[in-house]
């Protein structure tokens, strides 16, 4: 190989190492900057993503948004305007009309959604 080569060629592989080493960092950073006693707190919206945040980080504070059998987007999506909601492909038990729970799914439903989470 000649001289320019292997200098490419170093030029090329530095990066990659660089990179590949970054992902190799033994210390916990976090433990550093807030002490060794701090504890990491995870605000969870439901409670399979709670359970996966205990099992993946067991020394972690989880708090829940919503409980066992609770639905946030019902509670506040019954609080919003009908015209913002949309159509459910089934009605209910006395043939009314049913809406989609999920209102995230809308924009234009979710903005006043977000200021509500506030609230409650």
């Amino acid at each position: 190989m000649t001289r320019r080569r292997h200098l490419l060629t170093a030029t090329a592989l530095f990066p990659l190492a660089a990179l590949a080493l970054t992902g190799c960092a033994v210390t916990d950073t976090t433990a550093v900057a807030m002490g060794d006693d701090a504890l990491f707190e995870v605000y969870a919206t439901t409670g399979y993503l709670a359970d996966a945040v205990a099992h993946l980080a067991p020394e972690a504070e989880v708090a829940t948004m919503v409980g066992p059998g609770g639905n946030r987007q019902l509670a506040v999506g019954e609080l919003l305007p009908e015209e913002l909601l949309m159509d459910w492909p089934e009605t209910d038990d006395e043939g009314n009309a049913l809406f989609d729970p999920h209102v995230w799914n809308s924009p234009e439903a979710w903005s006043p959604v977000v200021g509500q989470n506030d609230n409650g």
